[in-house]
């Protein structure tokens, strides 16, 4: 099992997590557009957090090779070859650099909206998202499952003490201070949660004036995991599927 959490980890340290989509359409791009209507969602991480359904459990290899014999009840992780890939929008999703053993891609900007095979690592909602908006074939080659179920209720009401601290002060004139403080302390949680706490070590040679890097061993990964699982309160998965729900 500690091999199959280490596998886990570091899929969705370096190979899942990602930005919100902020790609502007090919069919727009350098034109512009007038009479345009934009909405923003306040607070939409936070609230992906209280609202919505996380792992709650260590993720277990399984065996599912399609998504009929996938639960809505479980959260997946997964690495999946897909072939002959085509966007059916002209909007596009999938980024080239987020993908591997990419083969006869056509790309709009870092993008890729057709390719002949390329392999993801998903969770279950980008997997459920790219098989709507993708015509594709696929096979998926390792998958993990975990239960669903809400974060703690003591994580859910730190959130909501934050979103109220935050919001009392927002449009008074002599609060201005105690705003800007509160709103760095409620935007800090989500902050919080896509931290990755097991990197590399770093050293600074004073003498020389260089960093250097030195790349850590299975071992220590090992370490620093067990180590993590004693003290920390948040788990990584939810800091990918926090992305995953809100963008």
């Amino acid at each position: 099992m500690q091999s199959i959490q280490i596998r886990t980890f570091s899929i969705f340290c370096s190979k899942h997590l990602c930005g919100g989509y902020t790609h502007s359409s090919y069919v727009f791009t350098d034109i512009v557009l007038h009479n345009i209507v934009s909405k923003d969602e306040c607070s939409a991480y936070p609230y992906v957090l209280v609202t919505y359904k996380f792992p709650m459990s260590k993720f277990r290899r399984c065996n599912i090779k399609r998504r009929e014999d996938m639960s809505k009840r479980f959260a997946y992780l997964m690495v999946v070859r897909f072939k002959n890939i085509k966007c059916k929008y002209l909007n596009h999703f999938i980024s080239g650099s987020k993908c591997r053993e990419i083969r006869g891609a056509s790309y709009d900007n870092g993008r890729i909206y057709e390719a002949k095979e390329l392999v993801m690592t998903l969770t279950d909602v980008d997997f459920y998202f790219i098989l709507d908006t993708h015509k594709c074939e696929y096979i998926i080659e390792e998958i993990y499952f975990a239960k669903y179920g809400f974060l703690p209720i003591q994580y859910i009401n730190f959130v909501l003490d934050k979103y109220e601290n935050k919001t009392k002060y927002k449009d008074d004139d002599t609060k201005k201070l105690q705003y800007q403080k509160e709103k760095n302390k409620f935007n800090g949680i989500y902050g919080m949660t896509v931290t990755n706490t097991i990197r590399d070590d770093v050293e600074y040679n004073d003498e020389l004036g260089e960093w250097f890097e030195s790349e850590l061993s299975n071992d220590d990964i090992i370490q620093k995991l067990e180590g993590e699982e004693k003290k920390s309160f948040l788990s990584f998965s939810w800091r990918c599927l926090v992305y995953c729900m809100g963008a």
